[in-house]
């Protein structure tokens, strides 16, 4: 006896080869119903549990609603839980490299050579002037590192 069931126009038998004949999980379309997952089955789900470990972790969560095999059940949890903890080292290693970017740019390291603040304590370590142009005084900084700024010509020992 052959089902046949009337979809928006196209009719669909239950012997149609894109349709399942038994739902996921059923023991009876496992190939292997007494075994777990084989070998390459597991190497294929490794690769998505590295590179996107939420996804992967969610994707077991919904295997595990429809599995009826008591050794693929344990297996799809372990690899669950491996792929949160997976998620969860993710994450600590984003923090960590998120606090080093922050510390680095904090320390003016990216861009500024005074590092401090100028220290007025501290006579300038260079005048300097272009021509006819302005005068510049180079100042050491209080955590390393020198600024240059202009001054005008009467602050310049030796009159400028």
């Amino acid at each position: 006896m052959i089902d046949t069931v009337a979809l928006g126009g196209t009719e669909v038998s239950d012997t149609d080869p894109a349709m399942p004949s038994s739902p996921p999980g059923d023991p009876a379309s496992d190939p292997e119903p007494d075994g777990g997952f084989s070998a390459a089955e597991k190497l294929i789900g490794v690769d998505p549990a590295n590179k996107a470990p939420h996804t992967s972790s969610a994707a077991a969560t919904f295997m595990l609603r429809y599995e009826t095999n008591p050794q693929r059940r344990e297996q799809s949890e372990r690899h669950r839980g491996g792929a949160l903890v997976w998620l969860g080292v993710g994450l600590v290693a984003a923090i960590i490299a998120a606090v080093v970017i922050i510390a680095v740019a904090s320390s003016h390291a990216m861009g500024a050579s005074c590092r401090g603040g100028i220290n007025r304590y501290e006579p300038p370590t260079k005048y300097q002037s272009t021509g006819n142009g302005p005068w510049t005084a180079t100042y050491p900084c209080r955590n390393g590192g020198s600024k240059t700024v202009r001054v005008p010509a009467k602050q310049v020992p030796g009159g400028g």
